[in-house]
């Protein structure tokens, strides 16, 4: 008889204790759910990179109601009126109900956007702000809610970082270091690279200084004869080193490393263009020419466009610098084999930043 009632008593509790369980269970309901509001902003920011670490905006905005204590995380997405936040940028995330954006980050927010949109450097846009609330614990059962939608217009300034680089200077630029292009150490340390323009000059010589002078690096040839288009040569730093004079090519990409002294040629070629059916036809001699900017060190061509696709390559080879859209990564990055890049008719601006082997680039500005 106790051990019926023992038992009995047992499944009491059990039950006491799992109807409070159900009890405080706590159930999202959409029907439930109130987003917060996104509190008023400045109409206009004009951007200045003398204030880069100022904050720009406080942007505010008041909790969401879940319809029961739930953890939100918000974050604080921008992009270019009229494309319903198809391109977000992301300026704060976290469980915060207030995110000081600095002149830095919404200037690095806009040069993406840049990227992807095309416009001009520089140049008023109108952009449009929103804040997303989402509960990670129940996802992806769990849609994101958001707050209205403020627009305010935005001009950014030109996001060009100054490298350190080293001089390539030769009868290309008379000898001039005020005239020279340069290699740049885009990773930091002591390999620079870049594209050089020769303007069919570069079999009269050149050397690479480290600076706009002869006293501080002066690489040349020692005793050696290069073969003709070597694909590397060790230099020798003193002022009696001699020109180098094995390349006869227009642009050259070369790669050099002062610590171990080694000139290594990358890639070369006479002649870069736009090819495809939204350019002149994917014919062996249809690329339209690009010509280079010697002082931004950048491939730039402004052409006709028609509905279609286009890619760039040098020399009028597919086989050789075949430059696509880069598969998988944003709109702008270039990949050698890359992807062909759709276009839609109009006049355009084009332009190339090849330097950079890590992330070579693309615009296309209207």
């Amino acid at each position: 008889m106790k051990m019926i009632k023992y038992i009995l008593t047992t499944l009491s509790l059990l039950l006491v204790f799992g109807a409070c369980s159900d009890d405080n269970k706590q159930i999202y309901d959409p029907n439930n759910v109130k987003p917060g509001q996104l509190a008023g902003i400045k109409a206009s920011y004009v951007l200045d990179p003398a204030e880069s670490g100022n904050v720009a905006e406080t942007f505010k905005w008041s909790a969401m109601d879940m319809g029961y204590q739930a953890a939100v995380s918000y974050t604080l997405e921008m992009d270019i009126v009229g494309n319903n936040f198809a391109n977000v940028q992301e300026l704060a995330t976290g469980n915060i109900l207030t995110a000081d954006i600095t002149v830095a980050k919404l200037n690095a927010a806009m040069i993406k956007l840049q990227q992807i949109y095309g416009f001009d450097d520089a140049t008023e846009q109108s952009v449009e702000f929103r804040v997303k609330g989402t509960i990670t614990t129940i996802s992806p059962l769990f849609q994101p809610i958001y707050t209205n939608v403020i627009t305010s217009k935005v001009t950014p300034y030109s996001a060009e970082i100054e490298y350190p680089k080293v001089w390539v200077i030769g009868d290309y630029c008379g000898w001039d270091h005020a005239n020279s292009q340069f290699l740049f150490a885009f990773a930091g340390g002591t390999t620079y690279e870049g594209w050089i323009f020769f303007d069919n000059k570069a079999a009269n010589g050149f050397k690479v200084t480290g600076a706009a002078g002869w006293d501080n690096g002066n690489w040349g040839l020692n005793s050696q004869t290069p073969s003709a288009e070597a694909n590397s040569i060790t230099l020798w730093n003193d002022g009696g080193s001699g020109n180098i004079s094995c390349y006869s090519k227009n642009y050259y990409k070369f790669s050099f490393d002062t610590s171990t002294e080694i000139l290594t040629k990358l890639s070369s070629m006479n002649t870069l263009g736009i090819i495809g059916d939204g350019a002149n036809g994917w014919g062996d001699n249809d690329d339209i020419p690009f010509v280079f900017d010697t002082q931004k060190q950048v491939f730039v061509a402004t052409v006709v466009l028609k509905d279609g696709a286009i890619k760039f390559r040098g020399d009028h080879d597919w086989n050789g610098i075949n430059l696509g859209q880069k598969a998988g990564a944003e709109t702008g990055i270039l990949a050698n084999g890359g992807d062909n890049i759709s276009v839609v008719a109009g006049t355009y601006k084009i332009t190339l930043n090849l330097n950079n082997s890590a992330e070579m680039t693309y615009k296309i500005e209207k």
